[in-house]
């Protein structure tokens, strides 16, 4: 919690409390799946969805899917 403290019902601290700032994905496959691994990759400023629609393009094939919901964008160097 480190700098983090409660006040009324806000969280008060170094960064809003329901954010993806941080937020580490596991993601299994390998090449056969068209998943890179063994790769630490930074995606700063990334939305959490980019990670599930690389993973689902890489399986079914770029074409299947265009987006989910929103967020068009994938994860750079997550697909091989």
């Amino acid at each position: 919690m480190g700098n983090t403290s409660k006040s009324g019902s806000s969280i008060i601290g170094e960064r809003p409390p329901h954010t993806s700032e941080g937020m580490v994905a596991l993601v299994v496959g390998g090449k056969s799946l068209g998943i890179q691994l063994g790769t630490h990759i930074v995606a700063t400023g990334s939305h959490p969805a980019s990670v599930s629609l690389t993973a689902m393009k890489a399986v079914a094939g770029a074409s299947a899917f265009s987006a989910l919901g929103e967020i068009s964008a994938e994860i750079p160097g997550l697909r091989v």
